[in-house]
């Protein structure tokens, strides 16, 4: 008989509260947690523990010297990187660890066999429901809550806005700001969309809103670009609704609108997809800790990691640039120029 391979189980150490990632890790590691431990300090050091990190800046800032030294010799321990939308380097730390685990699919991780992506996942405090409410029984043909900044939000908003039944709120931040939803309205209103547009997040095209609209039952509608399939290289094939334009959402919602069982059928194949994408996730992580948990190799290799030269701003602004529209990229550009006439005048 074969041996059967044993899977580890380790130490799950947040190295800071109250993120939204809490509930998306507790669920995709449940099954591995032996405890969990919080270091704010990073003052916990131990042999098969995986370290929490939310850092959308430069990991030398966010990590102590003192604690990378220390946990230098320790055996069997991991990073979880998440946050990191912005690209902001200091990749090299992850040479003190046997492996990472982060979010945000870049093309520069992938050939880099100690380091696996996973999906974004859904926010902090999301319901998990039993069932999910068919898509005749609900009140909004499409809704769209949230900030309208420098993305594709405004084209999307444009293009949807005469579609009715819909819901749209959305608040402004900084001066004059307007109130947020709660989050259980937020997610009752979810609960009663058929399409949930998903344009892209600050600075890449994956964000909350889609995998809280899956989990919603509801059909998210994503952007892709021509030159980028972002979710295709993240979750693999999908039958999720993809638009190079927004337009393209209007027309495909009024088209499905008009076949009640097309729409039921896509309700299904995507709740069904869902559920096994979330297994798939939780499989591979379990597979991939274990392998590299026990692995006799020692640190993650320096092979193939992204570049801390003085190249390193050029590259991070490509990898960022890949993710924009037309629009999205020239309101982006605009915003410097907006602050500094500000300041003079």
């Amino acid at each position: 008989m074969e041996d059967k391979q044993v899977t580890k189980s380790v130490n799950l150490v947040w190295t800071a509260r109250d993120l939204e990632e809490t509930d998306w890790l507790r669920y995709l590691l449940g099954p591995l947690i032996r405890r969990e431990v919080f270091a704010e300090q990073f003052e916990f050091v131990e042999p098969e523990s995986l370290y929490v990190v939310s850092a959308n800046k430069n990991l030398h800032s966010c990590i102590p010297r003192s604690f990378l030294m220390a946990i230098a010799s320790v055996q069997g321990k991991g990073l979880i990187h998440v946050g990191d939308e912005y690209c902001a380097g200091g990749y090299d730390v992850y040479r003190t660890f046997e492996f990472v685990l982060r979010t945000y699919h870049s093309n520069w991780f992938k050939t880099v066999p100690e380091i696996l992506t996973f999906p974004l996942g859904w926010g902090e405090g999301m319901p998990q429901r039993s069932s999910l409410k068919p898509v005749e029984n609900r009140k909004y043909i499409w809704s769209f809550l949230g900030n309208q900044d420098a993305s594709s939000r405004p084209e999307m908003l444009q293009a949807l806005r005469q579609i009715e039944p819909q819901f749209v709120y959305v608040y402004t931040r900084g001066a004059g700001k307007t109130k947020r939803m709660a989050s259980s309205e937020y997610h009752a209103l979810l609960d009663d969309t058929v399409f949930s547009p998903c344009p892209m997040g600050n600075a890449m095209l994956e964000s909350w809103r889609f995998y809280e609209s899956l989990e919603a039952g509801c059909i998210p509608i994503i952007e892709a670009r021509p030159w980028m399939h972002y979710h295709e290289r993240l979750l693999g094939p999908h039958p999720i609704p993809a638009v190079y334009r927004w337009s393209q959402a209007r027309s495909l919602i009024q088209t499905l609108s008009k076949d009640p069982g097309r729409l039921k059928a896509m309700q299904r194949g995507i709740a069904n997809w869902w559920m096994q994408c979330k297994q798939s996730n939780q499989l591979k992580i379990s597979a991939f800790i274990n392998e590299n948990m026990s692995s006799q190799e020692g640190r993650l290799s320096t092979r193939r990691l992204p570049s801390t030269s003085l190249l390193w701003p050029m590259h991070q602004r490509i990898e960022l640039l890949r993710h924009q529209s037309v629009m999205s990229l020239f309101r982006r550009a605009k915003r410097p120029f907006a602050r500094l006439a500000a300041k003079r005048f």
